[in-house]
């Protein structure tokens, strides 16, 4: 698959590997014992409808079979998302738009031919559009910090610093469901910030 991925992105930058395959090609020092993440579904997103299209048309000479935004063949399945501003979150074109995941797509790096996002830029997202998958995105988080645990106190000062109250809450509370019950240290480091933010709100709250 991740040769077909370098065929789609041959002349131009028109998918990026997103979600847990992602963080397989990015950590593949790690992988000793096969794969990190048994999964045959690689999710990518396009900067848009037109490219999403182009990628569409690539795939399907390549031998894969489409239902709607979902590519089949005998490598596995490709889903292609699309991350466009200018169009609101829905199904356009047979493909689902998400905005939010254009950050990623602004952050893109080159990778032998194969486009992908920085693994912590990919994790902060995660945590911040964490999704109701049978609790998938939070193994893939807690599998990261486990192999990168001197990433963990960057994350959570990332997040600590990070601007938008309601973001912030919601990165917090999904990295606190992602350790909780797999590492102590990490897990009583995001319980302290939590209990910090409390305690500032009802201090804001006493002022008033």
């Amino acid at each position: 698959m991740l040769d077909i991925l370098r065929k789609l992105n041959h002349d131009k930058d028109r998918c990026m590997l997103i979600g847990r395959n992602a963080l397989n090609f990015r950590l593949a020092e790690f992988l000793e014992y096969g794969a990190m993440f048994a999964t045959a579904d690689y999710d990518v997103v396009c900067p848009d409808l037109e490219t999403a299209r182009e990628c569409c048309d690539i795939l399907k000479k390549e031998g894969f079979t489409q239902d709607y935004a979902t590519f089949k063949s005998s490598l596995g399945e490709l889903d292609i998302l699309i991350a466009d501003p200018e169009i609101p979150q829905s199904v356009t074109g047979e493909y689902y738009n998400a905005p939010s995941l254009r950050p990623l797509w602004n952050a893109r790096e080159r990778n032998g031919g194969i486009l992908s996002p920085d693994p912590d830029k990919l994790i902060l997202n995660k945590l911040l559009y964490s999704r109701d998958n049978e609790g998938k995105d939070n193994e893939t988080i807690a599998i990261y910090l486990g192999l990168r645990p001197e990433r963990f106190d960057a994350l959570l000062k990332t997040i600590g610093e990070h601007l938008v109250p309601d973001e912030r809450d919601r990165m917090l509370f999904s990295l606190y469901t992602s350790v909780a019950g797999v590492n102590e240290e990490q897990k009583n480091k995001v319980e302290t910030l939590l209990l910090s933010d409390a305690e500032n709100e009802l201090l804001k709250e006493n002022n008033k």
